[in-house]
């Protein structure tokens, strides 16, 4: 077994520590956990609504969020904050200018922290 935890799941043993970590397995298999998929959103504000509020949404309805249309969106990944940056256009699509972001081992630990 590549984790040292075999009482327990392969998720409970993740992020792998130095004294857990077979370090032959995690270089052999560095490239597919690249390759993995994760959720990567911007989230432009959020706002907490009554269900009454909810159920009378319908087509046309404009809701107001209590952040300014010049203040940077967050931008989440596995839904933990890991940096903000400004909507731009990019052609005819949308686009985020990263202005700030986590360091690498803090999006690593984003990653871990939902598992």
């Amino acid at each position: 077994m590549a984790w040292r935890c075999a009482w327990r799941s392969w998720l409970d043993c993740w992020p792998p520590t130095a004294e857990a970590a077979d370090i032959k397995f995690v270089k052999q298999h560095l490239q597919s956990l690249l390759g993995l998929e994760v959720p990567l959103i911007v989230q432009i504000a959020d706002k907490v609504a009554t269900v009454g509020e909810v159920t009378s949404l319908q087509p046309g309805v404009i809701i107001e969020f209590p952040k300014q249309a010049s203040q940077d969106l967050t931008i989440l990944v596995n839904n933990t904050t890991v940096g903000s940056g400004q909507a731009v256009k990019v052609g005819e699509n949308f686009g985020v200018r990263i202005r700030s972001i986590d360091t690498p081992s803090q999006r690593i630990d984003a990653l871990a922290d939902t598992c």
